[in-house]
C-alpha cells in the first residue's frame, strides 16, 4: 500500500523502468520459454504497481467518503487510508495528534501494530473521521481456546501444530482478543468457523481436492497434516506474479531450463521454477511425508520437506516434483504427497520410479547408468567398498557425492539392498537449503497478493521453531 508522496512517486518511477523494460523484451528476439516467463513476470509487477498507484489517486481525489473496515483488525490500515482521503500528510497529522512526524511514520510503516487503543482514537478524531459505535451482538459467544484445541486435535492434527502453526504465534492462555483472527485460520483450514469446529461438524473432507495419501500414511495426523498443506498451498499460488507455462518433459530440456549456466545448483532451479509460474515453498515440520506437488486452476506449488541438510538432496527432490507438474496438463488438477525415500510404497511405483530417475539423469547430464556403473567397477562388486567407490567417483565426475549416494541407494533399493544408512552418513550435515528455499521464497513471493490473515498464517509456517 502506498501511504505517501514519495511512496508514490517513487512506486511511479518503478512502473515506468518496469514499462521499458518490458518494452525492450518485447521488441526482442528471443521467445523461449525463460523469455515469456520474464514477460508474464513483469507484467505482473506492472499490473500490482498500477493497482496501488490508482488507489492512491482515488484516495486523494477527495471523492472517497467511506472506508470499510470489517472488524477492529482492519482499523489501522482504514486510518491510513483515511488520512490519505483527507489530504493530510503524515507530519500534518502528527502536528493534529501533538506528536513528531517520525513517530506516524514508525505507527504506520508497523500498520499501527502495538499501539494503544486510545492512540488509534486519538488519530480518528484528528482525521475528524466517525467509527461506528454499533456493537454487533448477532454473533454467537467466543469457544474457549481451549475447546478449539481439543476440537482440532481430535480430528487429528498435531498438539505441536496446533500450537506452532495453527494458532496465532502470540496466543498465551485465553486470550480473547484472538478469537476472531483464529476463527479466520480455521475458516482457510477447513471451510468452516470455530463455533462449528467446537460442535463436531467439521471434516477433513471439506476440501474440494484432496491429497492421494500414501499407503503408510492412514494415521490420522498425517491425513489432518496434508489437510493444512493444502490450506497452504491454495495460499502460496497466490504469491506467485507469473502466468504458469508448462515445463518441457525431457530431462535434456528440462537441464537448460533449470541450469543456463550450465551449473547444476538448487538457487538456479529454484529461480527458474518460479520463473515459470510454480511456487517453491520449504516446511520444516515432523510430520511423516517428503515433499507434495499441488495444482488447482493452473496454478502449481511445490512443497519441499527434507530433514537432510545436504543441498544436493533438495534439488533431487525439486526436480522429482517438477517432472510430475510436467507431466499433468496444466489445466489438471492433481495433489500428490510423497512417501519417504526409503518406502517400499514409493519404490515400487512405476512414477515415482520415472521421477526419480528424471530427476538424477537432469543433475548428472544423463550421465546416471555410466556413474553408477563406474561406482560398481571401483567397488569390484564388493558392498564394504562400495562407500569409499561413490567418493571417488563424486571426485572425478564433479557430482555430489550426496547426489551419488542416494542415486545408488535407490538403485540398490530396486534390488532389495537396503544401503540408505551408508547413503545418510554420506550427506553433508554442514548447509542450509531450508533456508535457501526460504530465502527465494521471499524474494520472489508477492505477499501483497494476500489478504492480513493469509498472510500472517503462510508466515508462520515459514518460522524454524
Amino acid at each position: 500500500m502506498i501511504a505517501t508522496d514519495h511512496q508514490y512517486r517513487t512506486t511511479r518511477d518503478r512502473l515506468e523502468r518496469f514499462t521499458q523494460t518490458l518494452a525492450k523484451l518485447k521488441s526482442g528476439s528471443e521467445h523461449d520459454l525463460l523469455h515469456q516467463a520474464r514477460v508474464n513476470a513483469i507484467l505482473a509487477q506492472t499490473e500490482r504497481l498500477k493497482a496501488e498507484l490508482n488507489e492512491y489517486d482515488d484516495l486523494r481525489s477527495g471523492n472517497v467518503t467511506q472506508i470499510d473496515a470489517s472488524s477492529l483488525l482492519d482499523l489501522p490500515v482504514a486510518l491510513i487510508k483515511a488520512r490519505i482521503a483527507r489530504g493530510l500528510s503524515q507530519s500534518a497529522l502528527a502536528e493534529l495528534v501533538g506528536v513528531a512526524p517520525q513517530q506516524i511514520q514508525r505507527w504506520e510503516s508497523g500498520a499501527y501494530r502495538k499501539v494503544a487503543f486510545e492512540t488509534l482514537s486519538q488519530i480518528a478524531t484528528a482525521l475528524n473521521v466517525t467509527v461506528s459505535e454499533r456493537i454487533d451482538l448477532s454473533r454467537a459467544a467466543p469457544v474457549p481456546l481451549k475447546g478449539i484445541r481439543r476440537s482440532l486435535q481430535k480430528l487429528g492434527f498435531p498438539s505441536e501444530v496446533v500450537d506452532s502453526r495453527i494458532f496465532p504465534s502470540s496466543a498465551v492462555g485465553e486470550d480473547i482478543s484472538l478469537y476472531d483472527e483464529l476463527d479466520g485460520r480455521i475458516g482457510l483450514l477447513l471451510g468452516i468457523g470455530v463455533r462449528d469446529l467446537a460442535a463436531g461438524r467439521a471434516s477433513l473432507q471439506t476440501s474440494q481436492l484432496r491429497f492421494k495419501l500414501p499407503a503408510s500414511a492412514s494415521q490420522t495426523r498425517t491425513r489432518a497434516y496434508s489437510q493444512y498443506v493444502e490450506a497452504l498451498c491454495r495460499i502460496v499460488a497466490k504469491t506467485s506474479v507469473t502466468s504458469p507455462s508448462a515445463l518441457p518433459i525431457s530431462w535434456q530440456e528440462m537441464s537448460i531450463l533449470l541450469f543456463p549456466s550450465r551449473q547444476a545448483s538448487l538457487e538456479s532451479a529454484l529461480r527458474a521454477a518460479w520463473s515459470a509460474g510454480i511456487a517453491v515453498v520449504p516446511l520444516a515440520d515432523a510430520i511423516a511425508f517428503h515433499g507434495a506437488c499441488w495444482r488447482e486452476k493452473s496454478r502449481t506449488v511445490v512443497v519441499l520437506k527434507q530433514s537432510s541438510k545436504e543441498e544436493s538432496r533438495w534439488l533431487l527432490d525439486l526436480i522429482h516434483e517438477l517432472y510430475h507438474a510436467a507431466s499433468e496438463p496444466l489445466d489438471k488438477e492433481f495433489a500428490i504427497l510423497e512417501e519417504e525415500e526409503t518406502s517400499d510404497a514409493r519404490r515400487k511405483s512405476i512414477d515415482e520410479r520415472r521421477a526419480q530417475r528424471f530427476a538424477t539423469e537432469v543433475i548428472t547430464g544423463g550421465r546416471t547408468q555410466e556413474l553408477t556403473d563406474r561406482i560398481a567397477q571401483l567397488a569390484a562388486n564388493q558392498g564394504p567398498r562400495l562407500k569409499s567407490a561413490t567418493q571417488a567417483v563424486a571426485k572425478e565426475s564433479g557430482v555430489p557425492v550426496g547426489v551419488l549416494a542416494n542415486i545408488l541407494a535407490h538403485r540398490l533399493a530396486e534390488s532389495g539392498v537396503n544401503w540408505w544408512a551408508v547413503a545418510a552418513n554420506l550427506q553433508s550435515s554442514s548447509g542450509e537449503p531450508w533456508k535457501i528455499v526460504r530465502r527465494i521464497f521471499f524474494e520472489r513471493a508477492d505477499l501483497s497478493r494476500l489478504s492480513r490473515l493469509e498472510r500472517a498464517f503462510l508466515l508462520q509456517a515459514l518460522e524454524t521453531s
